[in-house]
């Protein structure tokens, strides 16, 4: 005869009241604005598939199967499915370590991985090129000062709307920033170039140390979409059709590398708990690989170092 159980009965819990509650465990632990709209967005597709009135104690695993199924039927690409899965295992692992769901493992769909075209030379020229002085408005220069901002540091964009002047040391080429994914306030260095930039930007846009750096015409802070708005019709003014802020960041990580930057300091610059999430946004062409393969090619060079010996 096996072991005798007690068996216990799940807890008749929506799976509204449960992801209230899981919000409320965000919110307390002081999870980033952006994260917990991350989980409501992965959330609100998924209650497409499984209402939020039904009872939590119905997620199994092959509910989270057939979602999967549901959102590849339904025409949504491989990676945002993977987006998708991650965050809802997230929640639903929180739901069983409450005891609302019982325990089973979420695999995340495998995808192909995608190399993210990066900004161009030619690209990057046509952004930094100066606006005229003498007919831009404050917006465009504001924007181009920006651009040059997000390329000369890699910084990510919740971090850089939320520099105040007074974190800008620009005697001793130094940023604050107050405001990172990992909680921490962090000092990072600003590039000669970018110092010059900035001096002459602020000199304009004016203000207390206590003021946002980077302001609408207004002189209020800059909200996320605003930035992302304005970066996109920067860019297209400029005829580059990629309008991407974060693939400024990927940009940074790809040229650092090609120019022998060293990875660990890479890792630091962008904030990085992990080195392996720093890698991940190198993009490593086929050019790069060509480039010096024969003269590191261990091969290449003890062969190359014995064709004057012949048979």
């Amino acid at each position: 005869m096996g072991k005798i159980k007690i068996s216990r009965q799940l807890p008749e819990m929506t799976f509204e009241e449960c992801y209230g509650k899981w919000r409320k465990h965000c919110i307390a632990g002081n999870y980033a604005e952006k994260t917990v709209t991350y989980y409501d967005n992965t959330i609100h597709v998924f209650n497409k598939f499984f209402d939020k009135t039904r009872f939590v104690d119905e997620i199994g695993k092959e509910t989270v199967e057939d979602y999967v199924i549901f959102l590849r039927d339904s025409g949504v690409r491989d990676t945002t499915i993977k987006t998708y899965i991650g965050g809802l295992r997230t929640v639903l692992y929180f739901f069983m370590r409450e005891g609302w769901v019982e325990k089973f493992n979420i695999n995340v769909p495998k995808t192909v991985k995608q190399i993210k075209d990066i900004y161009t030379e030619e690209e990057l020229r046509r952004l930094l090129k100066k606006p005229n002085m003498k007919k831009c408005s404050f917006a465009q220069y504001r924007n181009w000062v920006l651009v040059n901002y997000f390329i000369g540091t890699g910084q990510r964009e919740n971090s850089v709307i939320n520099i105040k002047i007074g974190d800008l040391d620009l005697d001793n080429g130094i940023v604050k920033l107050t405001a990172t994914k990992n909680k921490k306030q962090t000092l990072l260095p600003l590039g000669d170039n970018l110092i010059c930039i900035l001096r002459d930007y602020l000199k304009i846009r004016g203000g207390s140390k206590e003021d946002y750096a980077f302001c609408t015409d207004r002189g209020e802070k800059m909200t996320s979409s605003c930035v992302i708005s304005a970066i996109r019709e920067y860019n297209k003014s400029r005829g580059v059709n990629k309008s991407s802020i974060h693939l400024f960041r990927h940009t940074f990580a790809t040229n650092w590398v090609r120019h022998n930057g060293d990875i660990v300091k890479l890792q630091h610059i962008l904030c990085h708990e992990d080195l392996k999430t720093t890698q991940k946004y190198l993009n490593v062409t086929l050019n790069d690989l060509i480039s010096g393969y024969q003269e590191m090619n261990p091969l290449e060079r003890m062969l190359d170092s014995k064709k004057q010996i012949r048979v």
